[in-house]
C-alpha cells in the first residue's frame, strides 16, 4: 500500500468501535466502499466513517473531496525539454474551483445524543456536497438543507412538555399550509409547521417573519419522492437550482444561529 492511500490508524478504530466488527472485517468493509466508489483505501475508510456519523472534517482534504466528485489529478502543464520530452518528475495538482462557504452549526445546546449523531452526520455530508459543488449537487444540498433544519427545530420544540404542549396549542390555531394534519405528533409536523409555530410561541425562538424567508424550502421534502417533484416541476412550484440551493443552505444558516 502506498503511502498516498496509507488508512489513518485512529479514523480505523473509530470505524471499528461504531460497527462493532473485527479489525480485519472493518479492512473488507472499506474495501468495498473502495471497489464501490472507485477510489483509495484511505479515501474510502473516511467515506465509511461520514456514513456512520463519524466526523470527518480532521480527515477529509481537498484531494478526498475531488476523488468524490470524479475530479482527476492533472498532471500541471510544463515545458519539455530541448529534446521535446518531458521531465522525469511532473508536479501534479488538484484543480479546485471557488467554493461557497462550509456550514458551521454549533451542537452544544443539543440534548438528545442520538440526534447529536445524526446532524454530525447531516452536517458532513451538506459540506460534502458544497465541496463538490452546488451546482453538481444542488437537489442534495436543499434536501439536506431542510432535513437539517427540520431536526433542529423538532428538537428545540420537544425539549421539555411545557414548550411542546405550547407549540400543539399555538399549532391549533394555524391556518392551512401551516396547521399540521397531526397536532400531537410534532415528529410528523412539515418545515413550515415548526418555522410558523417556532415565532409565534409566548417566547419565539425565531423572528415572526421566519416564515418569509423559507422560500422553496417549504416543499423540500416533495424532492425526495420523483413522482412529486415532477410535478412540482411540471407545476414550476419547485426545481433545484443552484441560486435555491444556496438559498436553502443560508435558510439553515438563519435557523441554526437563531436557536443558538
Amino acid at each position: 500500500m502506498s503511502k498516498s492511500s496509507r488508512i489513518d490508524p485512529e479514523i480505523i478504530k473509530k470505524i471499528i468501535k461504531a460497527m462493532g466488527l473485527k479489525q480485519r472485517q472493518t479492512y473488507n468493509k472499506i474495501h468495498s466502499v473502495a471497489n464501490m466508489y472507485n477510489i483509495p483505501q484511505n479515501f474510502a475508510a473516511i467515506k465509511l466513517a461520514s456514513e456512520l456519523g463519524i466526523g470527518i472534517q480532521k480527515y477529509a482534504t481537498d484531494e478526498y473531496y475531488a476523488a468524490l466528485s470524479g475530479v482527476r489529478v492533472k498532471h500541471s502543464q510544463v515545458p519539455k525539454n530541448n529534446n521535446g520530452e518531458l521531465p522525469t518528475q511532473v508536479t501534479r495538482k488538484i484543480v479546485v474551483s471557488k467554493q461557497h462557504p462550509l456550514v458551521e452549526i454549533d451542537l452544544s445546546s443539543v440534548v438528545n445524543p442520538e440526534l447529536i449523531k445524526i446532524l454530525e452526520r447531516d452536517i458532513s455530508e451538506l459540506n460534502c456536497a458544497i465541496k463538490i459543488g452546488i451546482e453538481k449537487t444542488k437537489k442534495t444540498c436543499m434536501i439536506l438543507s431542510g432535513s437539517i433544519a427540520e431536526a433542529l427545530l423538532l428538537e428545540r420544540l420537544t425539549r421539555d412538555n411545557s414548550i411542546e404542549q405550547e407549540a400543539i396549542q399555538v399549532a391549533s390555531t394555524l391556518k392551512y399550509p401551516g396547521k399540521p394534519s397531526k397536532l400531537n405528533n410534532l415528529e410528523s409536523w412539515v418545515l413550515v409547521s415548526l418555522v410558523e409555530v417556532g415565532s409565534k410561541l409566548n417566547t419565539p425562538v425565531l423572528p415572526a417573519d421566519s416564515l418569509d424567508q423559507i422560500g422553496q424550502l417549504r416543499k423540500w421534502r416533495n424532492l425526495i419522492h420523483p413522482g412529486r417533484e415532477l410535478k412540482d416541476n411540471s407545476n414550476k412550484r419547485i426545481r433545484p437550482t443552484k441560486t435555491r440551493a444556496k438559498n436553502a443552505i443560508g435558510f439553515l444558516e438563519f435557523v441554526a444561529s437563531e436557536l443558538n
